[in-house]
């Protein structure tokens, strides 16, 4: 059922005078196909049914630009976050190339439409080693990473030198945090 544009202007208006900044979600191109078909199904999915997987990718992002777009458009939050999950400790689990065929017309459309609705931060979220990861996304737009682990090999200093503008948020190791040692 789609919420009449109505009803998500009235759900929205108690963000209107917020005092801190606002995030809203939007999923991602790789980890909606991922949370489908598993990461190992993935894998074998974009090379043995592309046909399918580029439908698939197709409908992902009509649904984000008829539910989830109208609620943007009236919050108008400072940041779009998009959760990826597509690395690991050695690197990306899926080839640049690959990422580019599948996931970049997703990343087009969402970093278009934060640059078309002024909105300042486009954040991905993907644990692992996203080294490589951010010289791809970049160029779509994107303009913040996280969490960084520091575990997986990412070099924050690398990064700061080669991306200065880049927003990089986490650098800590996440399994001290979570033991609540300080």
């Amino acid at each position: 059922k789609v919420m009449p544009l109505q009803e998500v202007k009235e759900r929205c208006r108690k963000y209107e005078n917020r005092t801190r900044p606002l995030c809203i979600g939007t999923g991602g191109g790789y980890s909606f196909l991922r949370g489908l078909w598993g990461p190992e199904g993935i894998s074998y999915a974009i090379y043995d049914d592309p046909e399918l997987i580029h439908e698939m990718t197709e409908w992902h992002m009509e649904q984000v630009r008829q539910y989830t777009f109208p609620i943007i458009e009236r919050a108008k939050p400072e940041i779009i976050a998009m959760g990826e999950d597509l690395s690991y400790n050695h690197g990306m689990l899926i080839s640049p190339g690959k990422f580019r065929e599948f996931c970049a017309p997703f990343y087009e459309m969402v970093c278009g439409f934060a640059k078309a609705n002024d909105i300042p931060v486009v954040a991905v979220d993907s644990d692992g080693n996203i080294m490589e990861f951010i010289d791809i996304a970049e160029p779509y737009g994107v303009n913040c990473l996280y969490p960084f682990e520091v575990k997986a090999g990412n070099d924050l200093f690398a990064v700061r030198e080669k991306h200065p503008r880049f927003i990089m948020v986490g650098g800590l190791e996440k399994e001290v945090i979570n033991e609540g040692n300080g």
